[in-house]
C-alpha cells in the first residue's frame, strides 16, 4: 500500500490543538487536497485559503505542490 499525499492548505496557528498529553493534532481539514499522483508534482486548484497564508506560487499559478504548507508553517513560527 502506498501512502497517500495530502495538502493541507490551510494551516495556521488556530488550527493546531493540544490533547491532554499536549501532542498536537490539526483541526478544520476542510480545504485539504490529496496531492499529486501518477508522477505528477503538482496539483491544480482554484485559489483557496487565508490570505497570508497561503504559498506565493499557489497564489500566481494555482498549483499545489505537497510543499505548499512549508511556506504556511513558516508563517506560523514567525508569529511567535
Amino acid at each position: 500500500m502506498t501512502e497517500k499525499q495530502v495538502i493541507y492548505l490551510d494551516f495556521k496557528a488556530s488550527k493546531i490543538l493540544l490533547d491532554g498529553d499536549f501532542n498536537a493534532k490539526l483541526s478544520d481539514c476542510g480545504l485539504a487536497k490529496l496531492g499529486p499522483t501518477n508522477g505528477n508534482s503538482h496539483v491544480t486548484t482554484s485559489i483557496i485559503g487565508t490570505y497570508g497564508y497561503v504559498a506565493p506560487e499557489y497564489v500566481a499559478t494555482g498549483d499545489l505542490y505537497v510543499k505548499s504548507d512549508v511556506y504556511s508553517f513558516g508563517v506560523c513560527c514567525l508569529n511567535y
